[in-house]
């Protein structure tokens, strides 16, 4: 790790290039920063929040007793535990500088428990100056996870040029900049835990580094899949695979069991949301979807029973624990519908393929183009991000489908975009696990 910083530091041209991208990725932040969001960052700021304005610790008993029929009786999604904890005691930390933002956000969980959608835009009628610095304020923890992420990504690698090729990937990636800043979603946190647990493996931190998975699931539940293939990875004997799945699963239930004992299956909901089973909004979607989980289950079993014959041969394997969590991961998209935010879990992973040489730098580019292309699929996700410009304006413009529609039939090239993102997956997985490695030429 000193080796490494004490190469950047030593290096003018390499300290000019991180200076370079730094200033360039954080400028391409503050542009959208105070200027966009989707309403998904209200809905999990405002249950945060209650944490330090209210003091309201079990939000699922909260959530029960006042948002029964407006979310969780009709199985709408919220999100695990740490999620809430953290954004919570960021609130907490800055509520003294917060005047009036815990009385907006009163005012979007008044309108949520009624399930007022016509006075949406209502919120937005505050000054600019006061709404941008609320904006602003909710994305400011994705801000340091961010740097976090762009930090742990440079000390995974040993060579200090290798470490600035992965700065310059994270800095300017449009997925991270329109998830985080644009979207306004915190799956950066998630990517963040992966990345770092990622980091204590390599260095053969087992426990901790698996027990940082276990905790991310408390984030989203997306990374439970990642347990038992890496504890089958990392354990030496089964003895130690099972060790390393209790530690994994010890922070779930320690958290998880009291919410239990208090609110039963409305934290559970959390933990296992009810999308994941539903059939899709058409019957194309349904038999997509359907064909999708059956491609995960099949994949994940071989990927599973592959590790398993492993162990009994005794392989001497060398160690690349991100090829695995990454092929798990790009599997988990198969189950459900994927937005450009929860893309967000692998871009640490394929850049570090990307680096390394394993994954084609092309193949990375069009998977993302395939990605925006589908995923931006409705005026909530097209010109309504830019609401706190100006909320009527922005409001009923059309979406980029709508549009292109008196063009060609936009439907066509969406769902063509999304089986060549599943393909591109299927690519990358297929050579992670199976293609005989010819490490490439990475230049970023």
């Amino acid at each position: 790790m000193s080796k490494v910083i004490n190469e950047l530091w030593a290096d003018k041209r390499l300290r000019r290039t991180i200076i370079i991208f730094g200033v360039l990725g954080f400028l391409l932040r503050m542009i959208f920063i105070p200027f966009t969001m989707h309403n998904d960052i209200l809905h999990t700021h405002m249950f945060a929040s209650k944490l330090a304005y209210q003091g309201i610790y079990d939000i699922y008993g909260y959530i029960k007793v006042n948002f029964y029929e407006t979310l969780a009786g009709k199985g709408l999604n919220y999100y695990p535990p740490l999620t809430y904890f953290l954004l919570g005691s960021f609130y907490v930390v800055v509520k003294p500088i917060t005047s009036g933002f815990g009385n907006w956000m009163e005012t979007v969980t008044q309108m949520s428990m009624l399930g007022d959608r016509q006075n949406y835009l209502e919120l937005f009628s505050i000054p600019f100056n006061q709404l941008g610095y609320y904006i602003s304020l909710m994305k400011v923890p994705y801000l340091l996870f961010d740097l976090l992420c762009a930090f742990v990504i440079m000390l995974y690698f040993k060579n200090a040029q290798e470490s600035v090729r992965a700065f310059k990937l994270w800095m300017i990636n449009p997925v991270v900049i329109f998830g985080s800043y644009i979207f306004g979603q915190f799956d950066i946190m998630l990517a963040f835990f992966l990345l770092l647990s990622l980091l204590l493996i390599a260095k053969r931190r087992l426990n901790i580094g698996m027990l940082i998975i276990g905790c991310s699931t408390l984030l989203k539940p997306s990374s439970l899949v990642l347990i038992l293939p890496m504890s089958l990875l990392l354990g030496v004997n089964l003895k130690q695979a099972v060790k390393l799945m209790l530690i994994s699963v010890a922070p779930i239930l320690l958290v998880m069991l009291p919410f239990y004992i208090s609110t039963g299956n409305y934290v559970l909901i959390a933990m296992f949301p009810i999308f994941v089973v539903k059939s899709g909004a058409s019957i194309i979607d349904t038999i997509e979807f359907t064909i999708g989980k059956m491609i995960f289950i099949t994949c994940y079993g071989l990927l599973v029973c592959r590790l398993v014959f492993w162990k009994k041969a005794r392989y001497n394997l060398s160690f690349d624990g991100w090829k695995y969590i990454l092929c798990v991961m790009l599997l988990s998209y198969f189950i459900f519908y994927s937005p450009v935010h929860y893309f967000q879990w692998v871009i640490p992973l394929l850049i570090i393929g990307i680096v390394n040489g394993n994954i084609p730098r092309k193949i990375y580019v069009f998977q993302i183009v395939c990605l925006f292309l589908y995923a931006l699929n409705s005026r909530a996700l097209c010109w309504q991000l830019l609401l706190p410009v100006d909320p009527e304006y922005f409001y009923n413009l059309r979406s980029l489908p709508e549009f292109m529609n008196q063009f060609l039939k936009w439907g066509v090239v969406m769902r063509l975009a999304r089986l060549l993102f599943y393909g591109c997956s299927f690519f990358i997985i297929w050579k992670m696990m199976f293609k005989p490695e010819i490490p490439e030429v990475a230049d970023a």
